[in-house]
């Protein structure tokens, strides 16, 4: 550009009213005042070329906007002055040129004679020498952007000039006033920039107050005013900081913990001021916070509310030096308005814990009640406390009963294995101290060894019921520190109502415990009133009825030798004779069962006893297709017991058998030893593959004279006999029975006397 050929002053001033318009509509907006001013500054200036170079901090500026210059050639101007082809920031040395020169001494500089004047940027001189003859420049005017020396630079004007010829007074004149309204109209932008991200905040607590998405947005704010490589969001509880967003960073790092005994947290909170480092692993202070080599810059402002910090923002770089003064103060007013919106989301996410808590704990409760099966209202539990509280995997152990096992219960997720001992992983040794442990890095704590390799993080909490330890509630997730105090509370609260569960089926089950035996007293009080009332009656009977049988049966005895051998008289005789014979079987047995005789007792091998009376009824058995089996447990001991009287048992029950299979099956006959409230006996169990007993008829099979047998088959009295017998020798006889399928009769004696 020639001398004669500048844009006249009428000119110049009408670009300079153009461009102050244009930045007064376009304040707000950062990127386009930056091209405002690249272009204004080459019409009211004079220039072929402006590049507008913006301060992120001290000494380190980076290309804001470029004006006069095709597409292809960017590369080339950005390699030219940050020694990069694709720009970004780039620091200024002291002595490092021309562009450092005006920076520091905050006076203008123009180079001329550009292909023989060495290099003045970060390129080499010959490729700034073929940007030069490429843009035909014989010249460079660069500015600094700060109102006076006095004050920040906040940027560098940089003017491609087609001549040689030194700046006119006009030209500095209007420079003058072109860098005081580019300073300011950066600053201005900046300030628009922090008060549009309030705005933004603003916009965000009326949209949501989610805590973790207020946070992730505040975030998402500040790393777009400063430029970072990563970046986190910390929120305080008593003396810690907990990660509540991330930006560039692992999510896993969500709910990590920082102690506030940090010497660089402390001096933070002490001072509610912002902190920056410009090479932290240079100080050891920083290795306590974050242990990434690769982190050098550092830079964190608090969130304070009045006089109380409630969090802090940390940004991190891999350059060292990144950050300055100019962006903690940058950083510190943001954090000052991040901070409203951070603590009503905080507010708020505490309210509605405690009421989630409170529906947590009811969901709870009525899965403990809702099915008196204990086992049942474990897994309601279980999948309560994952249901509602989102946890991904959840075991319950319970102690086994002597007390050095935790066995797996109830699992609603994964478990390596389904037996832990006491002291063996986080659960075992809640089970063995009995206080509840929180485990933030399971891969970190010695005693976690039991858990999958996913598993990040881990809280275990006792069951009790008094100082008696009955279980465990464990709960792991695949992030780092994913629990917390407020879930110890719940976890104890769910602990102990599935105690009190515990105890009350415990409870419950003694006491049907105890109605089932109180019935089987009364029913056994009952049926032997009966049998003692039938008795009587049936004694008195058989006294009167007797007397006339012995009389018919001596008759027809007396007949039956007087009557021709061939007389068609005898069969009829003979016929008398055979049922006066019966009715007089079924009075003797009326007598027998009638009689409360003691029992004459000796000890006995009823393995003995048994097959004596098997190998008695085995051929009768044979005749009806019937096969026997038997099964004798070795070594049993024996039992005092009246002989001839168990083997009446032993006979009515085997011939019971053997009529209940009429096409013919299979009678098992077992005998062995069997414990019943801790009292030791020998139990004898006879099953057959019958017809089987109608359920109504179970409960009066013992009754004298009821039957289901035809009048040939049976009496009605052998149940009722054994009945008594086995009373009698403090025993116990037990049938079930299912019809089509058969009927099973145990007997059950306690042991009288060993082998």
């Amino acid at each position: 550009m020639n001398p004669s050929s500048l844009p006249s002053v009428s000119d110049r001033l009408r670009a300079w009213a153009e461009m102050i318009v244009s930045l007064s509509r376009h304040s707000d907006d950062s990127s386009v005042t930056f091209n405002v001013l690249a272009g204004g500054a080459c019409h009211v200036l004079g220039a072929e070329l402006a590049a507008l170079l913006i301060t992120l901090e001290p000494a380190v500026v980076e290309i804001g906007a470029l004006t006069g210059v095709s597409p292809e050639d960017i590369p080339l101007i950005e390699t030219v002055l940050s020694g990069n082809p694709i720009g970004g920031p780039f620091k200024l040395g002291k002595k490092s040129g021309a562009l450092s020169q005006v920076y520091f001494e905050r006076g203008d500089l123009v180079v001329a004679e550009l292909p023989t004047s060495g290099s003045s940027f970060a390129a080499s001189a010959a490729l700034q020498q073929s940007l030069s003859q490429k843009l035909n420049l014989r010249s460079w005017w660069i500015l600094p952007l700060a109102a006076s020396p006095e004050d920040d630079c906040v940027g560098l004007i940089i003017l491609g000039r087609s001549t040689v010829t030194p700046p006119s007074a006009e030209d500095r004149l209007l420079a003058s006033a072109f860098v005081a309204q580019a300073a300011a109209s950066i600053t201005i932008a900046r300030q628009f920039a922090l008060t549009n991200a309030g705005q933004q905040m603003t916009e965000t607590a009326g949209v949501t107050l989610d805590l973790s998405e207020v946070a992730a947005r505040v975030l998402e704010l500040a790393t777009q005013m400063i430029v970072c490589d990563s970046a986190a969001l910390f929120l305080r509880y008593g003396d810690v900081m907990r990660v509540y967003a991330v930006y560039q960073l692992p999510n896993e790092l969500l709910g990590a913990e920082i102690n506030l005994s940090n010497p660089l947290l402390t001096q933070m909170i002490a001072t509610r001021t912002p902190m920056y480092l410009a090479d932290a692993q240079a100080d050891a202070r920083f290795a306590q916070i974050l242990k990434e080599p690769q982190v050098r810059g550092w830079l964190a402002a608090p969130l304070v509310i009045g006089e109380r910090v409630i969090g802090q923002i940390s940004f991190y770089s891999k350059r060292v030096g990144r950050f300055g003064a100019g962006d903690a103060r940058l950083l510190n007013a943001f954090a000052r308005q991040a901070g409203l919106a951070l603590e009503n989301a905080q507010l708020y996410h505490e309210a509605t814990h405690h009421l989630q808590q409170m529906a947590i704990l009811n969901e709870i409760a009525a899965a403990v009640v809702s099915t008196p099966d204990f086992n049942e209202s474990i897994h309601q539990v279980v999948e309560a406390l994952k249901r509602t509280l989102h946890y991904e995997i959840v075991n319950l152990w319970m102690m086994n009963e002597t007390g050095d096992q935790l066995i797996l219960s109830a699992l609603n997720g994964d478990a390596q294995t389904d037996t832990i001992r006491l002291g063996q992983g986080v659960s075992g040794q809640v089970a063995a101290s009995g206080t509840a442990i929180c485990v933030d890095d399971v891969r970190l704590y010695a005693g976690a060894k039991v858990v999958s390799p996913e598993v990040r993080s881990q809280v275990c909490v006792p069951i009790r019921i008094g100082r008696r330890m009955i279980g465990v509630i464990d709960v792991q997730g695949s992030r780092l520190a994913a629990f917390s105090d407020d879930d110890v509370y719940v976890l104890s609260i769910a602990a102990g109502q599935l105690a009190r569960a515990l105890e009350n089926v415990r409870t419950m089950r003694d006491l049907a415990a105890s109605l089932e035996q109180l019935k089987q007293a009364q029913a056994q009080l009952v049926q032997s009133g009966k049998l003692a009332a039938v008795g009587q009656l049936a004694a008195g009977v058989a006294h009167e009825i007797n007397n006339p049988l012995t009389t018919i049966g001596g008759f027809s005895e007396i007949v039956l030798r007087e009557l021709p051998a061939d007389s068609v008289l005898r069969n009829d005789v003979q016929l008398i004779l055979r049922e006066a014979q019966r009715a007089r079987d079924v009075v003797r047995r009326l007598l027998d069962f009638a009689r409360q005789s003691e029992p004459h007792r000796n000890s006995v091998d009823l393995t003995e006893l048994v097959r004596e009376v098997v190998s008695l009824m085995r051929s009768a058995a044979s005749v009806r297709d019937v096969t026997v089996e038997e099964r004798y447990a070795p070594e049993l001991p024996w039992a005092s017991v009246d002989a001839n009287q168990f083997k009446q048992v032993v006979l009515n029950l085997l011939n019971n058998a053997a009529q209940a299979m009429p096409k013919g099956g299979t009678l098992m006959i077992s005998v062995g030893s069997a414990e019943r409230e801790t009292r030791r006996g020998i139990e004898i169990t006879v099953k057959d593959s019958g017809v089987g007993i109608p359920r109504e008829n179970l409960e009066r099979i013992f009754e004298p004279f009821y039957t289901t047998k035809s009048p040939d088959e049976g009496t009605g009295l052998g149940l009722a006999v054994s009945y008594r017998i086995v009373r009698e020798h403090d025993g116990v006889i037990e049938v079930e029975s299912e019809e089509g399928k058969g009927t099973t009769f145990v007997v059950w004696v306690p042991v009288g006397g060993d082998r």
